[in-house]
């Protein structure tokens, strides 16, 4: 997404017909309030219009009412008008965009905005190379020079993985981000659930006990409400409590193994028991 922070709003915009028919509706203030929250976050993934988690992953309905904090059943109804009125079109690949978006917005200035932003690494990219050649006080031949232009695109291109990565990180750190990312869409059962044991424990155990699942191949949410209530009945309030605990079982001399309740037992090598998932 780029660094956009406006959209434009038209002063007429109460005067439009259709939106004078929704005001005619039930639910007409909320259906409205989701509307501009749709002009809003198509500003920001600044994609001609279209909305969507990532290049690859669209919103569904039961995303859109976890990230505009709306009921599941007004956003879909809000869904249904925009669509019959043609103000938003849904492709063949479920992602959403905002019909006409270009003639309601600037897109000469959200273009200006990506490219301010190719320029701004470029511009990065350039002056590190520079900094590095200036300092760079060893005499050399024509051959030292090559070799170290070659190293310093290998250390540029190295730090842009990384911003990368910082990037998808941040991306993670969400609870219900991480949730799609790596287990799929998030329905709106799961969605209550996901925000249950935020509120009950905190958004970082929630992730970890998800990392726990993958780790063990288990992708089920099922898995990873066993670890969290494990936590909670372990009084769990941080990830440092979370590593006490770990640290407790290896001290025992056994080896850690996650159960289906999310809890843990002692595995004894002697008698070859199998644990029981």
């Amino acid at each position: 997404m780029s660094d956009v922070k406006w959209i434009k709003l038209s002063t007429n915009m109460f005067d439009d017909e259709k939106i004078r028919l929704i005001e005619g509706m039930p639910e007409a203030d909320s259906i409205l309030v989701i509307w501009i929250k749709l002009l809003s976050q198509a500003g920001k993934t600044n994609a001609n219009g279209y909305i969507y988690l990532s290049e690859t992953i669209p919103y569904n309905d039961e995303m859109l009412s976890t990230i505009f904090n709306r009921p599941l059943n007004v956003v879909r109804l809000a869904l249904t008008v925009f669509k019959q009125f043609g103000m938003i079109e849904i492709d063949e690949n479920d992602f959403l965009s905002i019909s006409n978006w270009e003639k309601h917005q600037n897109i000469q200035g959200l273009e200006k905005i990506k490219e301010d932003t190719r320029k701004r690494v470029q511009k990065h990219r350039e002056n590190k190379r520079l900094a590095v050649k200036k300092e760079d006080k060893k005499p050399c031949n024509v051959t030292v020079t090559k070799c170290n232009d070659a190293e310093l695109e290998l250390e540029l291109d190295l730090e842009l993985d990384l911003e990368l990565e910082r990037d998808k990180d941040i991306n993670n750190n969400n609870a219900f981000q991480f949730y799609q990312n790596n287990f799929g869409m998030i329905n709106s059962f799961l969605s209550e659930e996901i925000g249950h044991w935020i509120d009950d424990l905190n958004d970082e155990l929630v992730i970890e006990a998800m990392k726990r699942s993958l780790e063990q191949n288990k992708k089920t949410w099922g898995y990873v409400k066993g670890i969290l209530k494990s936590w909670e009945t372990a009084n769990v309030k941080t990830i440092e409590d979370v590593k006490a605990i770990d640290t407790d079982f290896k001290n025992k001399g056994g080896e850690k193994i996650e159960k289906s309740s999310g809890g843990y037992e002692q595995y004894d090598f002697d008698k070859k028991i199998t644990p029981n998932f």
